[in-house]
């Protein structure tokens, strides 16, 4: 399995590149086999740090070649979904969802936040029918309904860096001590700090942070630590407020990996941060932090955290300095909630993996395992182990069509335990749509090999279906151990059911013609018991040798459809189906 991730990665962020590394680390434990692809602004050093190919994030053309030969894009983590800082990056992002919409890849946005958003429309068009979005908070949930985006699952989860290891806190002294830091008084408060957003009377709130950390140093005993999440421009506004300072502080210049900048946290006696990531970091590491809340997802994450925070826009130095002073004096007062956030970080990966896994191809709304027959006999063996109930469609053209109308069919062939594609013009369809089925698998193909299974482990099969004695003469002719029959006509469901149930099938298959069979089956599942049950359409006629079915040649060409219309002339209305479906295909495509 190919994948492509695309982030704000290999651009110094500690944060985001604890998002990458957290990511590809729970990829690789499920997935070893997984061929990993990185758009980065650094791609030789994210090549090099986490052994993944890369590609230069706006090397366009080379993405739309890795996009094309990967199973899925994965956009892991951060809040990328926003216009506040720049509607560029934005754009940037949607136009990676469209691109790989386009390409029928499935599209996963993992641990998200999401907004401040001005161009919801474009937000909501991009994200419509993506297949998975999880969302790292309750805010970012709202932004989301409130636009009425509509991707195919949406759940809110947490930060994808949650899922990083426990610190070593006894590397923290050593990491400051290479620092040249020392602890001097009875509190060492780490501060992260980041460029405000344009236009917000940046000086003001430098000098109040300074204010605040003069202060600190001065009335609350305590040595102040700045902590760079992303060179420069962390650098760049520590620096401003460290001039504005009356007081000495210390600074860790060196760009430390997301690792090392946790265990420097963990030695902490508190954080004061507007990184985001700085305080998830503190909160990893049960440390107490206070946000400077520039952007709403600072306030949210504090808010479930149970931490204090302070508007940045809408505060004075005397406030900052009055809540900044409650927060030193009750540390330790929050709740943390770390065992919660990491759990809700683990439902990322299960439920990407869910996805990954979910290889279905969708016509007009109708999810088709795209399986060979092969996968598709190891499925049903799983079922049939354990021990539970499933039913197994084979829908055609006709079905999907139907289905168009037909809500109740529609929704037992994307809830079916194996849905595959039986009809050519299935095959035509998804090339139509960009897609290709492993293959086609015919229902009494799918039955016949059922069948030998059933021989070879002893599971008992029972036959409903076909006119009278239909059912008796395929029994005759599959040798196995059928333990009862049913014919197909039968108005009385009750004598049917109480007939299945006595007999206690391994195996059901009902043959009474779609949507009836399906209809059938689905509403009497769980009553039944039975673990397999398969809808197998005029497959008991053909098993019995009451209908002929094409030769090897034309089966494999795809023309059955052709000889059934030779020996059943009769069937030539229910044939029109067939170009009308390829017809609908190619208007729904373009």
């Amino acid at each position: 399995m190919k994948l492509l991730l695309a982030g704000y990665y290999g651009s110094g962020n500690i944060g985001d590149e604890a998002i990458l590394r957290s990511l590809i680390s729970a990829i690789r434990k499920d997935r070893p086999q997984a061929a990993i692809s990185v758009l980065s602004a650094d791609p030789s050093g994210t090549s090099k740090v986490f052994n993944v190919g890369s590609i230069h994030k706006y090397s366009l053309v080379n993405i739309l070649k890795e996009l094309k030969k990967s199973d899925a894009f994965i956009l892991g983590g951060g809040g990328l979904m926003q216009d506040s800082t720049s509607l560029r990056s934005l754009l940037y992002y949607l136009f990676l969802i469209a691109s790989a919409k386009l390409l029928k890849k499935k599209v996963i946005l993992l641990g998200q936040g999401i907004g401040p958003v001005r161009n919801k429309y474009l937000l909501k068009r991009a994200l419509k029918g993506v297949d998975l979005i999880t969302v790292r908070d309750e805010g970012s949930l709202k932004e989301l309904t409130d636009i009425k985006a509509r991707p195919k699952k949406l759940a809110m989860t947490s930060d994808i860096t949650f899922m990083m290891g426990p610190p070593a806190r006894e590397n923290s002294n050593n990491i400051l001590g290479y620092a040249g830091i020392m602890r001097r008084k009875s509190r060492l408060i780490g501060v992260s700090l980041r460029p405000p957003v344009k236009g917000r009377d940046t000086e003001a709130k430098y000098m109040a942070i300074a204010s605040l950390c003069d202060h600190l140093i001065e009335k609350k005993d305590s040595q102040i630590v700045f902590l760079i999440f992303n060179h420069p421009d962390d650098l760049d506004v520590t620096s401003k407020v460290m001039a504005m300072m009356k007081n000495s502080a210390n600074v860790i210049l060196r760009q430390l990996a997301p690792a090392e900048m946790l265990d420097v946290i963990s030695g902490l006696d508190a954080v004061i941060g507007m990184r985001l990531h700085s305080l998830i970091f503190s909160a990893i590491a049960r440390v107490p932090g206070f946000g400077l809340s520039y952007d709403p997802k600072v306030e949210s994450f504090q808010r479930q955290t149970g931490q204090g925070w302070i508007d940045l826009d809408n505060m004075d130095e005397i406030d900052l300095m009055t809540k900044v002073d409650r927060f030193i004096d009750d540390m330790g007062a929050g709740s943390f909630g770390i065992d919660r956030f990491s759990n809700a970080a683990s439902e990322n990966i299960r439920m990407l993996n869910e996805c990954l896994e979910n290889n279905k191809i969708s016509v007009f709304d109708c999810n088709i395992d795209n399986l060979n027959i092969q996968e598709s006999l190891q499925k049903a063996e799983r079922l049939l182990m354990s021990k539970e109930t499933g039913l197994i469609v084979t829908p055609n053209p006709e079905m999907i069509v139907a289905s168009l109308k037909d809500i109740e069919l529609r929704h037992i062939i994307n809830n079916a335990y194996i849905s595959v594609a039986d009809g050519v013009g299935l095959m035509i369809a998804a090339r139509i749509l960009g897609r290709k089925f492993k293959r086609r698998i015919a229902g009494i193909d799918l039955m016949l090999e059922l069948v030998k299974i059933a021989k070879a482990k002893r599971y008992k099969i029972f036959l409903f279906g076909g006119k009278e004695g239909v059912a008796e003469e395929a029994a005759k002719a599959l040798d196995a151990d059928v333990v009862g029959t049913y014919q197909g006509y039968s108005m009385n469901d009750h004598q049917v059911i109480d007939a299945i149930k006595k007999s206690k099938p391994d195996m059901l298959f009902v043959g009474m013609g779609s949507p009836k069979q399906e209809k059938w089956a689905a509403n009497h599942l769980k009553e039944l018991g039975v673990p397999l049950v398969m809808c197998v359409g005029g497959s008991l006629d053909v098993i019995a040798g009451k209908v002929k079915r094409a030769p090897v040649l034309m089966r494999k060409a795809g023309l059955e459809w052709l000889w059934r219309l030779i020996t059943e002339p009769r069937r030539w209305r229910r044939m029109l189906v067939l170009p009308v479906f390829i017809i609908k295909v190619i208007r729904s495509r373009f």
